[in-house]
C-alpha cells in the first residue's frame, strides 16, 4: 500500500470477497491460526515502522534548494543535459499544491516533497488511469517511488 487510494481499493476488494483471511478447519487448524497471527503481527510491525519513517520525514525541513536536489536524484535527472528536468520542474511546481501538503507542518518538509512525488506518479504521470496504475504497481513509477522513499529516508 503506497497511498490512501490503494488502501481504499484493498478494503473495497476485501469487502467484495466477503473476508480477507480464511482458515480451513483441518487437523492443522492451530498451525493455520498461528500463521495468520504471525502474518498480522508482521503487518502491524511493518505499519509501525512505516509510520515512524513518515513522522521522521515530516519533522525534517527541506529548503527549496534541497527539494531541487532531491528531485534531481529521484528522477535521475541531469541539469546540464536537460535529461528529465521537465519532470523535476513539474513536480517542484506540484509539491506545494499536492493533496495533504496544505496541512500545518507539512509544507517545506521531506514528507511534503515525497507526497508531491507520489501524487505526480499516481495522478499526473502517464496517458491514462490504466497506464498510471500499471506503472505505479509494476513499472517505472514503482521504481521511482522506491527510490524517492529511500532517498527521503537518507535525508532524515
Amino acid at each position: 500500500v503506497v497511498c490512501m487510494n490503494t488502501v481504499k481499493m484493498a478494503i473495497a476488494d476485501a469487502s467484495r470477497r466477503k473476508g480477507l483471511i480464511k482458515v480451513r478447519h483441518t487437523t492443522k487448524l492451530q498451525e493455520a491460526i498461528n500463521a495468520v497471527r504471525n502474518f498480522i503481527d508482521l503487518t502491524k510491525r511493518s505499519f509501525d515502522i512505516s509510520m515512524e519513517q513518515y513522522r521522521s520525514m515530516v519533522k525534517t525541513k527541506l529548503p527549496i534548494e534541497g527539494l531541487e536536489n532531491y528531485l534531481v536524484e529521484v528522477f535521475e535527472a541531469d541539469p546540464q543535459e536537460g535529461k528529465n528536468m521537465r519532470m523535476v520542474n513539474k513536480v517542484k511546481d506540484l509539491v506545494p499544491t499536492a493533496p495533504g501538503n496544505d496541512i500545518l507542518g507539512v509544507p517545506g518538509t521531506v514528507w511534503g516533497a515525497y507526497q508531491g512525488i507520489t501524487y505526480f506518479l499516481d495522478h499526473e504521470r502517464g496517458h491514462s488511469v490504466d497506464t498510471r496504475l500499471e506503472s505505479s504497481w509494476f513499472g517505472n513509477s514503482a521504481k521511482v517511488r522506491d527510490r524517492a522513499h529511500r532517498l527521503a529516508l537518507e535525508l532524515v
